[in-house]
């Protein structure tokens, strides 16, 4: 499912950059925007990563991409986790649960399919810019 998902997100980007070369000098580049699910990890604000846990003992494709953003046993018990997001939201105190690196090895597959996708169409005189939180 995440191969598709990046796949949909690779022919979005291609899109962009012939709208881009059609445009000529009037464009000056394509921007990719990676803002992912709770990437600060705020648990503060996080009512809505507890909605999806919650979702994954429920649905017939339990996590979709949360199952990439947390570890198997996190996973396993969704109802530990989420209770640890809502303690945190109660004492207005962040807890951070670790992220998989796999996660980030996806988004830079995700990030070299689609600048290669997009440089078929753009030459390197125009920028392709990433905006992506660091520290997530």
């Amino acid at each position: 499912e995440s191969e598709a998902n990046i796949n949909h997100a690779v022919q979005a980007v291609k899109i962009m950059a012939e709208i881009c070369a059609e445009k000529g000098d009037v464009c000056y580049g394509i921007e990719l925007l990676n803002e992912p699910h709770n990437a600060d990890r705020d648990t503060k604000h996080s009512e809505g990563i507890m909605q999806d846990l919650a979702k994954c003992k429920v649905i017939d494709k339990p996590c979709n991409g949360i199952k990439y953003m947390f570890t198997e046993s996190q996973i396993a018990d969704t109802e530990a986790l989420i209770g640890h997001f809502y303690l945190s939201m109660l004492s207005n105190k962040t807890w951070k649960p670790p992220v998989r690196p796999s996660y980030r090895q996806l988004l830079r597959g995700f990030y070299v399919k689609a600048i290669k996708a997009a440089r078929t169409h753009m030459d390197d005189a125009k920028p392709i810019v990433i905006m992506d939180w660091p520290a997530w």
